[in-house]
Order: structure tokens, then sequence, then C-alpha cells
């Protein structure tokens, strides 16, 4: 990244060298000469104590350090301790170069300001940036660093950030009305940025990277968007990594929209690997911008923890166990030091996170979602943890009471597993006997075939399911535990309610875990531990209308085609 204390050391041998060459000699100073053309020419004038030097026909001062100052012609006040270059001025040393076709130094303020065709360039990393005009204050007391600030029709930065020690390959346009670099650290941007990098494309108002840490925030109405999702929030914050993982945090109404999931949170963390998001956590809680990065070992720590629960409880032969249900998930839901119910917690005054995948909808005060290599593998959420089916308004039969309209399901913690369509264990192909792979004090509850929506379930024992090559990912299984409660809408025992259309049939269970299993979106089997109770509601059936009385109220007899009688 190019930082104006390098420009700033090639600006302070130029106040020593601009006056007349007679003032340099005998002195550790930069050496002067005047580049040989016809119309080029020297002159000193002095009013009073007011000495100025006019040198025109190319100038070229060189520095013992190798800094360099080039120009087409000069006027140096002597006194006032000011120089003005003019016309193709250039400022060089090992690592910088600064282009301009105006360049004014003002040593008693220790100031540069430079005009028109502003081109600053990092040698050692190739950074450049581009505007109009350029001002460098250099540090002073009361000023601990340099400042250099870049404005002019459309400012551009061509930026390469460290990523693992090692200067990124693919470089980050910037786009702002201004940017600002102070010292070797910070860089700048505001009045509306642009950054892309590759597919990478994010907006805001302003910008901020701290190069000594690597942490770049795009600060106020943020948005940042790459061919596999969108993220919006009031500040996006990216720490740059120092090995394989990086880390994005979306804070305050954040939401997220990816190719399987979409989540709203007042903060959101993603976590990157090779291009591609590996886990989503949304907390209700808005963790501080970082102040340092977390080293690489925290970070993969973090964006692997919860292996041992699971995944989210997950046994050696890959069947959820649960030992305790509040640690499915819990590791990395709060960022270290927020306190999740003090001041400003989730619990009284933001909202819940939510999640939606595959027509369902989960809340939760945490949601972890895993995604190895991109693909949705589980969301896990932790603290008032409740899901719903998504259902179209006019699929919803109209006599169910409001706390049937949806199914849902709730407890302490919910797992919600996703498949590859038809992939799913839900149908059984096998055969086995699920009550013999459920365990001893699991109870396994069979869905009637034609379940409510349709028969995507007819065929629960695996025969003639097609899997829908159409989608994406699909929900497999949801499993709620601790205080875990369900309603589902299921078909009526008696099929002929199915048949005529009507209500469906409501089973409700509370245990201690519940879970159920899906195959494309339809209930085809509940497993239930611990203390249970459940209630199944069939529906009513109502006795069919009789037919209309065709011979009272009409004028034409039984059977009459609608004409009179004729005699």
């Amino acid at each position: 990244m190019i930082r104006p204390s390098t420009v700033g050391t090639v600006l302070a041998a130029a106040v020593c060298v601009l006056p007349a060459p007679d003032h340099a000699q005998g002195q550790a100073r930069c050496t002067y000469q005047v580049v040989d053309r016809v119309s080029g020419y020297t002159q000193t004038t002095q009013t009073g104590e007011s000495i100025i030097h006019h040198v025109s026909g190319g100038i070229d001062y060189r520095c013992p350090d190798g800094a360099r100052i080039l120009a087409d012609s000069a006027v140096v006040f002597q006194t006032a301790n000011r120089a003005e270059l003019f016309g193709n001025v250039r400022f060089n040393d090992a690592t910088t170069e600064l282009v301009s076709r105006r360049a004014f130094y003002y040593g008693n303020n220790r100031q540069l300001n430079a005009w028109d065709d502003i081109r600053l360039v990092d040698r050692q990393n190739g950074a450049v940036i581009t505007g109009d005009e350029l001002v460098l204050y250099r540090a002073a007391p009361g000023r601990p660093l340099d400042r250099m600030v870049i404005t002019g029709r459309a400012p551009h930065a061509t930026v390469f950030l460290t990523e693992g020690g090692i200067e990124s390959v693919v470089p980050y346009e910037v786009d702002a009305q201004r940017f600002t670099l102070e010292g070797r650290r910070f860089f700048r941007a505001g009045g509306g940025v642009v950054v892309d990098r590759a597919t990478l494309h994010a907006v805001g108002d302003s910008l901020d990277f701290d190069q000594e840490v690597g942490i770049m925030s795009v600060l106020e109405n943020a948005r940042v968007q790459d061919l596999n999702f969108d993220l919006v929030a009031r500040t996006v914050t990216v720490l740059t990594p120092e090995g394989l993982v990086e880390e994005v945090l979306a804070r305050e109404s954040a939401e997220l929209l990816g190719d399987d999931v979409v989540l709203e949170a007042p903060a959101i963390r993603m976590f990157v690997r090779d291009n591609l998001v590996q886990r989503l956590v949304a907390v209700g809680t808005i963790p501080p911008i970082p102040t340092e990065a977390r080293s690489q070992e925290e970070r993969s720590q973090e964006e692997g923890e919860g292996e041992q629960v699971g995944a989210a409880g997950e046994g050696p032969d890959g069947e959820e166990v649960v030992e305790d249900g509040t640690e499915a998930g819990a590791s990395g839901a709060e960022p270290a030091g927020v306190d999740p119910t003090g001041p400003g917690s989730a619990v009284d005054t933001l909202p819940q996170p939510s999640a939606v995948a595959d027509d369902f909808h989960l809340w939760a005060d945490s949601i972890d979602v895993r995604s190895p290599g991109q693909v949705l593998d589980r969301v896990i959420a932790v603290g008032r943890a409740r899901s719903e089916s998504i259902t179209a308004p006019d699929s919803i039969p109209t006599d169910l009471p409001e706390v049937a309209q949806e199914d849902w399901m709730v407890g302490d913690t919910i797992v919600a597993r996703f498949s590859q369509p038809g992939s799913g264990e839900a149908a059984e192909p096998d055969g086995t006997d699920p009550n013999a792979r459920a365990g001893a004090d699991s109870v396994v509850i069979r869905v009637p075939a034609d379940s409510v929506g349709g028969g995507a379930a007819s065929a629960p024992d695996g025969q003639g399911l097609e899997a829908d090559t159409t989608a994406t990912m699909e929900l497999e299984s949801v499993t709620a535990i601790g205080e875990a409660r369900s309603l589902y809408k299921i078909a009526p025992t008696d099929s002929t309610g199915a048949l005529t259309g009507g209500p469906p049939a409501l089973h409700y269970v509370k245990a201690d875990l519940i879970r159920i299993h899906f195959f494309h979106q339809e209930v085809v089997r509940m497993e239930v531990e611990g203390q249970t109770i459940g209630y199944h509601f069939e529906p009513t059936l109502r006795p069919a209308p009789p037919p209309p009385d065709t011979a009272r109220g009409s004028v034409f007899p039984p059977g009459s085609t609608g004409r009179p009688f004729q005699d």
C-alpha cells in the first residue's frame, strides 16, 4: 500500500535543494542540474531580504539517498521557504513515485499541494492512486502522522492487500470521491465508495482499511456481492486472512441472500475458505468492529468449531446424539467479550436472527449455518428456537385455527439437515427397521402415505420415489432438543377425508427430543425421545349436503328439459 511518509521523505529533501545551487555546496544535500534545453535559463532576483530563483529548461534534483525531483520549470521563494514546480513534475525514490502537472511545497507548513493528472505509485507492490488534487501534510506537533488527501474528478485506487503474509495477486479496484492515507497504517475512502475485486463487488458510504492489523470496513449502507451471495448491513468488515480462512462481519440490520439460505440478524459472521462460504453465524447482539485481527489459529478453530457437536451432536456412525442440546452450534455464536444477556442484548431490544432455506423458516437467539465447500449441510439454531414450514397462502385450509396454519416446531435447540434432492435417508430405501435404528428409548411414528400437500411422500418405504433434480438442497430432517414441541398437518387416517378435500389431521407432540424426517418437503417419519405427550386430531367428517329438491320451487317437473309441456 502507498504510504504518505515515503513521499514526505522526498519532499523533506526538496526544501533543502530548491534554493540556488551555490547554497548546496559543501552540504549533504541533493545536487541540482539544469537539463540541456535551448530555451533553459536560471535567474535569481533579490528584493530586500526576499530571494527568488527562477529555473526553466527542465530541472533535475538528485539526492544522496536516491530520491529525485524533476520538472520542466520551478520558482523558489527562498526566504518564504516555498517552491513551485511546473510541467511534468515527478518525485521519485526507491519505493514511491508521485506524478503531477503542478506542485507547490510550503516548507514552513510542511505541506505539499499537487494538481492535475495526479498519479501516485507504490513501486514495491504496484498500488496506484490517481486523482486531480493531492494535499500532503507532513507530521508535526499536534499531527503525529503524515496525512495525504487525494480528491478531484473520479479518484481511483488499485491496491493489493496482504493475505497470509503475501501481497495478493488480484487487486482491489476502489472508486471514491476522496482518499485519505495516514502514516504507514490507515487507508480511507469517502464520499461514496465502490470496491471491485474479481467477482466481488462492494459499495458503501466510506471505507476504512487498517494495514497493520489487516481489517477493512465498508461503512454505512454497506453492500457486498459475489457470485454466490449478497450481503447488506450498516457496516461490513473484512479481516484479511493470515492463512486460509477469511472472516467477514456484517453489523446492524444484516441480511445475507445466498444460493440455498437467506439470513437476517443484528449481526452476521461469514467464514470464507478458497473463495467459498464455509460457515455463517447469525447472532442477536452487535459486536464491536474488531480493533485487531485474530490469529489464524483462532480463526481456523472458530471456523471449524462445533465439529465436536457435529455437528450438533453427531455420533461416529453419522446419527445425531444428544448430550447437552445447549452446546449444539453454540460455539462461535457469540463473539468473544459479548455478553448475550447484558445491556443491548437481543433478548428485549433486537430482533431474533432468522434463516430461510427450502421453504423452511427458522428463528433463534443464534443461528449457525454450516456449508462446507459452499454446499448447505445443516443449520443449528440455539436459544428459543422455532421453525415453521412456509406454505403458500392459497394452499392453507381456511377452516384451520391460527395455531395450525403452518407446521411448526420449537425447542431449546433446533438442528435442520439438508441433502441433495432424493439422497436423504427419510424414505429408507434399504428397508431397515426404523425402530431398531432409533434405539430402545425412541418411538418412531409413521406418517400416512397420502400426506397433506400432494403425495410427495406417497411411498414412505422408498418405492417409486423420484428426486427433484431442479432443486439445489432440500430439507432432510429437523430435530428439536430440550422442551421440544411440534405440530404438523398430516393426511387423515380415514382416506375419505382427503379425497373430499376436507381439513387435514393434526399431530401434536411434546418430548425431550423430536426428530421429523422429510422427503420433497413432506413429512414421512417422526421420532421422539424421553417423556412424551402426544395428541392426534382427526377432522370431523361433515355429512354430504342433500341434493337440491327439484320438485319444490320449480315450474318444471322432474326430468324436464326446461321446455313447457305441450298438450
